[in-house]
């Protein structure tokens, strides 16, 4: 009971690591000197911070080109 409250724990702060740094935009979790399957834990969410980056990155490219072709569309009714 101990073990999976305490590995529920390190799963907990571990997502807060990446929760902070996602809201920090420093794109990266600091270190942890902890024990093994805390670090797999952090490693797992440091792969998740990445893809939602590149996720987040992806969509304002996205956003950026229907952007510019909503304006193209309004400057060519305005001919």
């Amino acid at each position: 009971m101990a073990s999976m409250i305490g590995d529920e724990l390190d799963q907990l702060t571990a997502r807060q690591m990446r929760l902070q740094a996602e809201r920090s935009g420093s794109g990266a979790i600091p270190p942890a000197n902890r024990g093994a399957t805390f670090q797999a834990m952090l490693a797992a969410e440091r792969s998740l911070l990445a893809t939602r980056a590149a996720a987040r990155s992806q969509r304002k490219a996205q956003l950026r080109e229907q952007s510019g072709q909503r304006t193209q569309e309004i400057d060519g009714l305005r001919l």
